[in-house]
């Protein structure tokens, strides 16, 4: 298996996170689409650095479960932390 920077297709956090920024409208209305609700359970799958996870984590509250997997474990570090809620 490739390391991070042997890998060409390879992005960043940073950059991930900038797109999400870049894009907060059309994420923004993607969310809202889900109709993600209180309680809910949510599975990201290339969840990258937790952006969205941690858009979902508010919208299920409490009681909700949100579950992230990404190929990256740096990616992941970074969405246990954007995640908590």
């Amino acid at each position: 298996m490739p390391s991070a920077k042997e890998n060409k297709s390879y992005v960043t956090a940073e950059y991930l996170k900038k797109r999400a920024h870049d894009e907060d409208a059309v994420n923004q209305e993607s969310y809202r689409m889900l109709q993600i609700k209180k309680g809910n359970s949510v599975l990201e799958l290339g969840c990258g650095p937790g952006t969205a996870a941690s858009v979902f984590c508010k919208a299920t509250g409490a009681n909700g479960i949100v579950i992230g997997i990404d190929y990256d474990a740096k990616m992941m570090q970074q969405a246990k932390v954007a995640t908590k809620c």
